[in-house]
């Protein structure tokens, strides 16, 4: 579909046939998720291998999960030995593509089962009953399905004005934040520039289809279908023209410095909104800034309790009608069987019966 925001907009994507995935998707996602990670990382060997040269075998299969129980701890402490942040990168990959959270996400509709509320206090997606209708007091109970939900909803709908102005203060304080504003800049012209290759070679394909459909079968269907086509390819081009006339009416010199950049200027800040509010590492920045530290607080420690550490060593006094429940009764509670009541058990089941 055609992106109607210069600022970019991912496709609506969701994953339907679970095996098809994981025959056709998955492995493909590992391909690239293991080579971006490689790269970052300056490795440039396949498999992992120790000083001893012993291999313990290939990254793309330690992220899918196909590696034995041995030679996972194996390669898991060489990876911690030579970098933690590597060795953490790598886990996050294997647990989101092999224990499968990506197409769990994937595979929900935006809108109708998952989403952003408006009237929420969190900035956090929230599960949804129906059609835009969101259930206001319920979340995801899984941490990284929540994050995950969160990232993709924010990919689609893109930040609101409130929220690229306050993303824009914090970075007025950041030592690098011209180089970070250069960047999602030129990020964008790149994918203007990708967008526009993309249409000039949709469109080609369809005037060639378009010669070869007419010339053996011309059908009704075969226009039809050119028609559509022909329709989808105007729009893209007509989106290009229009935000990409002259490259510095659409991207201004003040946009590349906050020397020039007057976050006072409601009318340039409404620009802003529309040139990044669906910038990849724009949104990234926000929401590493702001919803996930403020929202998915993450804690080492958990409190918890029970009867059990509730009735602590000092002196606690507790009642019950019956003696039948001392064997589940916290250990500091002692239970006293006075020889007045013994006979009570008895009446109740005489009762009862």
């Amino acid at each position: 579909m055609p992106s109607n925001e210069i600022g970019g907009r991912i496709p609506l994507v969701r994953f339907v046939e679970h095996e098809f995935f994981v025959k056709h998707i998955r492995p493909l996602l590992v391909q690239k998720v293991c080579n971006a990670l490689r790269s970052r990382f300056n490795e440039k060997d396949t498999d992992v291998i120790d000083e001893k040269g012993e291999n313990y075998g290939s990254y793309e299969a330690f992220i899918q999960g196909k590696c034995s129980q041995e030679k996972e701890e194996k390669l898991v402490k060489l990876l911690k030995t030579n970098s933690e942040e590597m060795l953490n990168s790598f886990l996050l990959a294997k647990a989101w593509l092999s224990h499968e959270p990506l197409y769990h996400v994937m595979s929900y509709r935006y809108r109708v089962e998952y989403g952003l509320s408006n009237k929420s206090e969190k900035e956090i997606a929230v599960p949804f009953k129906g059609k835009d209708l969101p259930s206001e007091n319920s979340e995801f109970s899984h941490p990284d399905v929540m994050i995950g939900f969160t990232i993709i909803s924010y990919l689609y709908r893109g930040l609101s004005l409130e929220q690229v102005k306050k993303e824009l203060i914090k970075l007025k304080y950041e030592q690098d934040k011209d180089r970070l504003l250069k960047q999602w800049v030129q990020e964008n012209k790149e994918w203007i520039g990708l967008h526009k290759e993309w249409t000039d070679e949709h469109q080609e394909w369809i005037e060639e289809h378009n010669r070869n459909e007419n010339a053996t079968f011309p059908s009704l269907l075969n226009a039809v279908k050119t028609k559509l086509l022909k329709h989808q390819v105007q729009e893209n081009k007509d989106w290009i023209d229009k935000h990409n006339q002259k490259e510095n009416a659409t991207f201004p010199s003040w946009l590349n410095s906050f020397k020039t950049l007057d976050l006072e200027d409601e009318e340039r800040v409404k620009k802003i909104h529309i040139y990044l509010c669906r910038n990849f590492d724009f949104v990234e920045y926000y929401l590493s800034s702001f919803t996930f530290p403020h929202d998915a607080k993450y804690y080492k420690r958990k409190l918890t309790g029970n009867a059990h550490t509730l009735a602590g060593e000092g002196e606690t006094k507790g009642f019950s009608g019956t003696d039948d429940r001392n064997d589940i009764m916290p250990e500091s509670i002692i239970p006293k069987r006075l020889p007045s009541q013994k006979e009570t058990n008895g009446k109740m089941l005489h009762i009862l019966s």
